[in-house]
């Protein structure tokens, strides 16, 4: 795009997109994106409804201890209407040609601009409601504001971005948006450096299996089954190691390593985390609830094939045969230790599997794809040529 052409954005979301922890990373990879292939990005942003939030978490306490319901607050009409306020004021004191809302369905419900609004989402309300731990046990009236809120905020967008079918698909189903409204791009790996690959090999008489487990949320991510396929390698002779990042799970089991935390943001750590995509076999994520999964892609950059499960948004980060595998939601330990060893088993079908990873990679799970894509749907949206 030349620099006459050049849009001028106003990114809506009430997290900072220059915070390099915001929402895994996330918000800042689009931040820079955006600047990179479609304009000036100006945060209009952050801003959290404070005196709503509070009132908010109060009825949430209170509705969990007397009714056993939960109350999402975040999806409340108190808190969208606030946001809406106040984003309504950032945009008519700046100077834009364009909104670009990220993960903020509450921010835009009540926002009212003639500008054209570009939207991303990793999933809607009605995917999430009932799936997520949060976003169950919900008061029918939380429900029901949750639902509203997130119908309006879509209506109001000149298109929207998702990173998977499942996402996209709920919008048309659940919320009656036209498909052609909607396009379907993967997140990317949060990497500020892309890293060097190179082939993964393996010989037909290794039995050592090196597993990586990565997640914050031990239960969700389906910790205990990769215990379990941990335990059925090892049980059929495979020296099988399982490395576990992110969370410290009271657990005692031989060949078990745990790394509580990895800033990513310090070059010393970053390198240690890559260090690790390194040195495993395979990524192993048995998640029982999953939006996208950027770790994903990570593993993807380094060449590390990914097992998971075939749950929520999993198929827009792994393509099956590609850059992993996905498993039936319910399958079990022994399932996954099953479809390690059929792969290993075969030493030619796991170097393809990792050249694969990494060709995937080059080609779709990277934000420098992600930003030529979404540059060119908002051209083809505002009719820039």
């Amino acid at each position: 795009m030349t620099a006459q052409k050049r849009l001028r954005i106003a990114y809506l979301s009430s997290a900072d997109p220059k915070d390099l922890r915001s929402w895994s990373g996330i918000h800042h990879s689009v931040f820079t994106a955006l600047e990179k292939h479609v304009g000036q990005v100006s945060p209009i942003g952050p801003f959290v409804p404070r005196r709503e939030y509070f009132i908010g978490r109060v009825i949430s306490f209170l509705s969990s201890r007397v009714l056993k319901k939960r109350f999402d607050y975040t999806h409340s009409k108190r808190i969208a209407k606030a946001y809406g306020k106040y984003f309504n004021g950032k945009l008519k004191a700046g100077s834009y040609d364009l909104v670009f809302a990220v993960a903020a369905s509450s921010e835009l419900a009540y926002v009212e601009t003639t500008l054209p609004i570009f939207y991303l989402a990793d999933a809607t309300f009605a995917n999430v409601k009932g799936y997520y731990p949060f976003y169950s046990n919900l008061l029918p009236s939380s429900e029901r504001q949750g639902e509203q809120i997130q119908k309006l905020a879509l209506e109001k967008c000149a298109h929207l971005f998702f990173p998977s079918e499942w996402a996209a698909n709920s919008a048309v189903d659940d919320y009656g948006i036209s498909s052609e409204k909607i396009t379907i791009t993967p997140l990317g790996a949060n990497m500020t450096v892309i890293p060097s690959y190179s082939k993964r090999k393996r010989s037909g008489d290794d039995r050592q299996v090196r597993l990586l487990f990565i997640g914050v949320e031990w239960e969700r991510k389906g910790g205990p089954c990769a215990i379990d396929a941990l335990k059925n390698l090892q049980q059929r002779g495979y020296y099988t190691t399982l490395t576990i990042v992110g969370c410290t799970p009271e657990i005692s089991v031989s060949g078990v390593q745990v790394i509580p935390f990895i800033n990513k943001n310090d070059p010393a750590q970053r390198e240690q985390f890559l260090e690790l995509f390194r040195n495993h076999d395979f990524l192993i994520l048995p998640t029982k609830a999953e939006c996208f999964g950027l770790v994903f892609c990570e593993a993807s950059a380094m060449g590390l094939p990914s097992l998971a499960s075939d749950t929520g948004g999993v198929r827009g980060a792994i393509r099956e045969g590609i850059n992993g595998h996905l498993l039936r939601s319910q399958a079990s330990g022994k399932d996954y230790s099953d479809k390690i060893i059929e792969i290993i088993s075969d030493p030619v079908r796991y170097e393809e599997l990792s050249v694969s990873s990494r060709a995937l990679f080059d080609q779709e799970l990277n934000w420098n794809t992600w930003g030529i894509r979404v540059a060119e749907q908002i051209n083809a949206t505002l009719n820039i040529h």
